[in-house]
Formats: C-alpha cells, sequence, structure tokens
C-alpha cells in the first residue's frame, strides 16, 4: 500500500474532511490527519503552479514536496484574518519554485585573484584557501573580510580589534600577505 511521504497516510484511506477553520485548528495543532487533508486537497493546485515556473514534473514533485514540508513548518504563523488559507499557501509554492529556479540559474562562481605582479588568475578551488600573514590576528581579520563577507569594521568587532583602525588593519594585512605571496 502507498504512503504519502508528507503525511504519513496510506494513499486512498478516507478521511473526514474538515471545514477551512477547523482544519487550520487541527493544523496548529499538529493532527497528521488534518496535514492529510491539506495536502489532498491543495497539492493539486500547488503543483500545477509550480510546474508553470519550475518547468520540469520531476523538479516540480521535489519543489512540491519542500514547499510543504515549509508549510509544516509555518502553519503556527498563519493569520486566518490576513488572507486566505489558499492564497497563503499558493504564496510559499510561489516562493519556494522561484527559489528552486533561481538555485539553477546561478553561474558557477569562480574566485578571481592577483598575482605579485597584478595580473589576474582564476582559481579552480572551491573552497576558500587560507590566508596566512606573519601576524595571527591580522591573519583572521583578512580571513573574515576576504572570505566570510565582513566589512573591516565587522571583522574588527568580531575579532576584537579597535574598529576605528579596521580599515588600516585591512590595508596591513593585505600588504603583509602579499609580502609573502612574492
Amino acid at each position: 500500500m502507498k504512503r504519502n511521504i508528507l503525511s504519513g497516510r496510506a494513499a486512498g484511506t478516507p478521511h473526514l474532511l474538515l471545514p477551512e477553520k477547523n482544519l487550520v485548528a487541527h493544523l496548529t495543532a499538529g493532527n497528521k490527519d488534518a496535514f492529510a487533508q491539506l495536502y489532498d486537497v491543495y497539492a493539486p493546485a500547488l503543483l500545477s503552479v509550480i510546474c508553470r515556473i519550475v518547468g520540469d514534473s520531476a523538479k516540480s514533485a521535489t519543489v512540491l514536496e519542500t514547499a510543504f514540508r515549509q508549510i509544516h513548518q509555518r502553519i503556527p504563523t498563519y493569520k486566518p484574518n490576513s488572507q486566505p488559507l489558499f492564497v497563503w499557501l499558493m504564496d510559499i509554492a510561489r516562493r519556494t519554485a522561484l527559489d528552486a529556479v533561481a538555485d539553477v540559474q546561478k553561474p558557477a562562481f569562480q574566485p578571481l585573484q592577483l598575482s605579485a605582479t597584478g595580473r589576474i588568475r582564476v582559481s579552480q578551488a572551491v573552497a576558500a584557501p587560507p590566508v596566512a600573514t606573519t601576524e595571527p590576528h591580522l591573519s583572521e581579520f583578512l580571513q573574515a573580510v576576504l572570505h566570510k563577507n565582513c566589512t573591516p569594521e565587522e571583522a574588527a568587532r568580531l575579532l576584537g580589534l579597535p574598529a576605528d583602525s579596521a580599515r588600516q588593519q585591512l590595508r596591513l594585512a593585505m600588504l603583509q600577505f602579499r609580502a609573502q605571496q612574492v
């Protein structure tokens, strides 16, 4: 007998259909049968919208599952007075589908590096290479700025360095790093 992945209920098992207001109350209480009803009633419409956005039926099924996992997690945040349940569900499904499409369309990132002479080298490394300077605190500071997307001020605060001299610290760290690369 087939089981619904999300509800755990056997496919084709009859269950009581609850009115939307009661359905939301049961969902908030964690009732699995209510979630199964939610899936059975709304999954076809949500899948249709997801298919239009994603364009691939196999990928759409995965996106639908992800959307229902998000719905399950977010059901306590649903406010029936602010919007109808279907609109809320459709918004989550649409955003999940758009996120899935955006993830596929992201270009592969290839980090650029400068050589000591100022020429650009394309690095094939995926992981951020360690940054070494003669002073360990500057090495950590440079690592935070270059590989953790921190501003110099944020990196200074993280490492307990004076934030007012963060840009000067960055210049000093870069100079030491370049001196070691030559």
